[in-house]
């Protein structure tokens, strides 16, 4: 992992190339990993972003819903609809070049057993 004083958080954007006036920038402190994390795989690619000021949620920058119990069966939601979101690296087969995607992409997802 590269040094945490690097890292930073911006919210309320979907856009990286834009700085809208509602959106915001903290410092990161302290980041959390899933311990089941391993760098590389794409399995339990999730974690926390601590940041160093508090801030204000607005219309732009909105909570997430997490379970509010830790949840032991990984297959919980098997069958169900989710969706995902991020911006990612797109890579292109035909040129096999990778790039990095400037706007927040949406996905609605089908859960499968792990």
């Amino acid at each position: 992992m590269k040094n945490i004083s690097s890292y930073f958080i911006r919210f309320g954007e979907a856009d990286l190339s834009v700085l809208v006036d509602e959106s915001f920038i903290r410092n990161v402190i302290n980041v959390l990993t899933h311990p089941n994390y391993i760098d590389g795989k794409p399995y339990f690619d999730v974690g926390f972003a601590i940041a160093r000021e508090p801030f204000q949620f607005n219309k732009f920058a909105i909570p997430i819903c997490l379970p509010l119990r830790p949840v032991d069966d990984v297959d919980y939601l098997e069958g169900d609809l989710v969706t995902m979101s991020g911006w990612g690296t797109f890579y292109d087969k035909s040129n096999q070049l990778k790039s990095n995607s400037k706007d927040l992409k949406l996905i609605n997802l089908r859960v499968y057993k792990y």
